[in-house]
């Protein structure tokens, strides 16, 4: 039996060669890149769910190939001719909100032209799974949040000829009806996966540890792992905590696990440079101290980073990070306005996080912080509390965006309750749209990403060190003959001065997206 595990492209053409690139699979934040059509995408999370999933099939027995488009940088065309050819009995694809039209129709296709059973998994289809499976007859089933270890049995029972009904976390049908049958649990303990199938990434043909990398990296090839999953903060607008896993629980593999797979990244896959794509990296400070222990006891000298949160930081476990190969840390602030903070379902000290950027600077760690406006509370006056903040505090490097309630978090519930708005689900992308935040009036939106990044480049320019310190970044990139960095940069800068002046200068419109 053949499977598929797939991540197809989604792309909306704009001027000239430029373009916006889904990143979805692997993405908490599903949304667009704005590029050139020749560019691979600067930013691409590694799609953990299918990565797991095609290891515990590969030991199982199973034949699997892997498609990732996306890391590709494939059209929808390409994608469907290469799928296809592969003659799969079974395709699972990963979907997100923004694109789930354009998946459910590639999902279609496919199964026209190979006759392959379909199934679709995230965070979209999770909470639609029976109105999905009802309007679509294309699809087979559909896998439920955190879907690894389920659609491994699904493919047993299918293998066997058994019927599929009685697995757990998969929607079906039952004498033509939607019959949703709930999910056994989440994986646990976490140590009984394998390693994610890093060899078949982003295809069986073309493996490359480098196509995925993340903006705090320095490296290539900077290979993404997991030592943790879940979150105790459960804030309003995480995806992952409250559809992937419905659950506030903090599961972590063992320390011996992460730092083995550090090490498999190093000699199996030339990894220069680690990255810890946690919920949160930091939260329980004994997980922390027990991975850099073993990292020590192994004398393991790779670079490392990840995705932290300032609440679990404190100097003395940096300066132990630092020693042990830490070279950055992401963390989200979301807002600099006490305001909007108090809406928040996690404890956010403004003054912790000064200290925490200021401790890392003087480290040689990089910082890169994530700021969403929009968010409940948010007014002129606090926008202008975020912009200033970004102006002070010496960050290496700031990502923002606009709070986008996603289907199956209370940010969505309030939005329906509130305002009984319906939303497309294409607006759905928080890099673009600030539309769907419904209590949260557009017109003192526009534009606040411009200014916010304005002030952040202000600040740096004002400061020697800061100055000095993000040209030895990029000049990094420079020497190694990678541009793509610098051409995003500038691409990024134009695209961020026409929208302060015309927010509607995106073109979201569908133009030559569906695969043929």
């Amino acid at each position: 039996m053949k499977i598929l595990l797939a991540n197809p492209p989604i792309l909306l053409p704009q001027k000239g060669d430029e373009e916006l690139y889904f990143i979805k699979a692997g993405s908490r934040w599903p949304h667009t890149i704005f590029k050139k059509r020749s560019m691979a995408s600067p930013y691409l999370p590694f799609p953990f769910f299918l990565g797991y999933a095609a290891g515990l099939l590969e030991a199982d027995g199973f034949e699997v190939e892997v498609l990732d488009s996306v890391a590709l940088n494939q059209t929808p065309a390409e994608f469907l001719r290469e799928a296809a050819a592969l003659s799969p009995d079974l395709v699972l694809i990963e979907t997100s909100t923004p694109t789930i039209d354009y998946d459910l129709e590639t999902a279609k296709r496919l199964r026209q032209q190979s006759g392959c059973r379909t199934a679709l998994a995230g965070p979209h289809v999770t909470v639609f799974a029976a109105d999905v499976l009802a309007a679509n007859p294309e699809i087979d089933f559909i896998l439920l949040g955190e879907y690894e270890t389920n659609f491994l049995e699904l493919a047993r029972a299918l293998a066997a000829g058994a019927d599929p009904a009685s697995v757990g976390g998969v929607a079906h049908r039952r004498d033509g009806v939607p019959a949703v049958v709930p999910s056994p649990g989440l994986v646990e303990p976490l140590d009984r996966l394998p390693h994610p199938a890093r060899h078949l990434f982003p295809s069986n043909r073309r493996s490359d540890a480098g196509a995925y990398f993340d903006i705090i990296n320095r490296r290539k090839p900077a290979v993404q792992l997991h030592s943790s999953r879940g979150c105790p903060f459960r804030c309003s607008y995480c995806l992952w905590v409250n559809v992937m896993y419905a659950s506030g629980r903090y599961r972590m593999f063992t320390p011996g696990y992460v730092v083995g797979e550090m090490e498999e990244a190093v000699e199996r896959f030339g990894a220069r440079e680690i990255y810890f794509d946690d919920d949160t990296f930091s939260i329980n400070r004994s997980h922390v101290e027990g991975i850099l222990g073993e990292i020590e006891t192994r004398g393991l000298g790779v670079s490392w980073s990840c995705m932290a949160d300032a609440v679990g930081l404190d100097g003395p476990l940096l300066e132990r990070m630092a020693r042990a190969g830490c070279v950055g840390v992401k963390f989200g602030v979301e807002s600099a306005a006490p305001a909007v903070l108090a809406h928040l379902e996690k404890p956010v000290d403004l003054g912790k996080v000064r200290e925490i950027v200021k401790t890392c600077f003087d480290l040689g760690i990089r910082t890169h912080a994530s700021f969403m406006f929009g968010l409940e509370g948010e007014t002129p006056e606090t926008v202008d509390e975020t912009v200033a903040f970004l102006g002070t505090v010496p960050l290496d490097s700031v990502q923002i965006s606009y709070r986008t309630p996603f289907p199956g978090t209370p940010a969505y519930d309030r939005l329906r309750k509130d305002t009984g708005r319906s939303v497309a689900w294409s607006e759905f992308d928080g890099k673009r749209r600030y539309a769907p935040a419904g209590e949260t009036p557009g017109e003192f939106l526009a534009g606040a990403e411009s200014r916010a990044v304005r002030a952040f480049l202000r600040g740096t320019l004002r400061s020697p060190r800061r100055l000095l310190r993000k040209a030895g970044y990029l000049g990094r990139f420079l020497v190694r003959g990678d541009t793509v960095l610098w051409r995003y940069y500038l691409l990024k800068m134009r695209e961020l001065i026409r929208s302060a002046r015309n927010r509607g200068s995106v073109d979201f419109s569908v133009h030559e997206n569906e695969p043929s």
